[in-house]
């Protein structure tokens, strides 16, 4: 019985992360695993879009749901100096729309942030402002008391703010 069975778990509920430098390892074995997973329904994001070694070749060829952008360029944005990197985001998030991805922000660790890449377009975002890292048997009730009203919230993440226990 597969883990997934075993969780009462869809594989279209799995979304893993594959770095540029794991498929530059074995570029062929890679491909043909996440092909093998993706026709099972798993879900690929391409984590930290921009740093690797040649991305737009690895994009065109992998079989990812996502990207991520860096943390590099989406920290900026929180500053008074991002307009090199506001216009990076800008680019990534239209290429990944254009290619029917998601886009997700990295390093979100700020009110600033949320509101510059919930501008630029980004689909979704993750950083220490939404959360710190967790423990698995923690994240129901984190989930529990927060989905509700980020799904209630105009920019969503807003509301995620570690510690807040009121909508903000």
């Amino acid at each position: 019985m597969s883990a997934t069975a075993r969780a009462v778990l869809s594989p279209a509920a799995i979304e893993l992360e594959i770095t540029e430098s794991a498929v530059m390892r074995d570029p062929v074995g890679a491909l043909r695993s996440l092909e093998a997973l993706t026709s099972r329904g798993v879900r690929f994001s391409l984590d930290d879009f921009g740093t690797g070694y040649s991305s737009l070749g690895y994009l065109q060829r992998l079989p990812v749901a996502s990207v991520k952008i860096d943390k590099s360029f989406v920290t900026p944005l929180g500053r008074g100096d991002d307009s090199i990197a506001s216009a990076i985001v800008r680019a990534v998030v239209e290429l990944g729309h254009s290619l029917h991805l998601d886009v997700i922000a990295e390093g979100v660790d700020s009110a600033a942030v949320v509101a510059a890449v919930a501008a630029l377009g980004c689909d979704a975002m993750q950083g220490f402002y939404i959360a710190m890292p967790m423990e698995a048997h923690v994240l129901q009730e984190w989930m529990t008391d927060r989905v509700p009203r980020l799904e209630s919230q105009p920019d969503g993440a807003a509301a995620a703010r570690p510690g807040d226990s009121h909508p903000s």
